[in-house]
């Protein structure tokens, strides 16, 4: 088999948090099969997935910007070309506080404290 997949389309960020990104795509087609993809996170290889279309980073830092491609492979090592590429703008989510208590109340206020 000399003939590579065809590229993953419609490559999207389907969700994001202070501590993981979601990336979904069209599936590509081969003449035999496609035996997987290949993440790409600012343009290094991050995984290799059996066929799907999705893909969760759980390796992401709070306030940093990541561009994915996705790549499709089949199992005589053809590779597609890679996808159009997305970014992902990972937030940063203080934790809730811990602890909280309210004071006995006071007129037009209430205080508040936590750790």
């Amino acid at each position: 088999d000399e003939t590579s997949p065809s590229q993953p389309t419609n490559l999207k960020v389907s969700s994001v948090s202070n501590d993981k990104a979601s990336i979904t795509w069209t599936a590509s087609s081969d003449n035999v099969a496609v035996k997987g993809y290949i993440i790409y996170r600012d343009g290094n290889k991050i995984a290799e997935i059996a066929p799907g279309t999705s893909y969760t980073d759980k390796e992401v830092v709070p306030t940093s910007t990541h561009t994915y491609s996705v790549g499709a492979f089949d199992a005589s090592g053809n590779e597609s070309e890679r996808s159009d590429s997305v970014q992902a703008e990972i937030p940063y989510v203080p934790p809730a506080p811990e602890n909280l208590q309210a004071g006995p109340p006071l007129t037009n206020q209430i205080n508040l404290k936590w750790k």
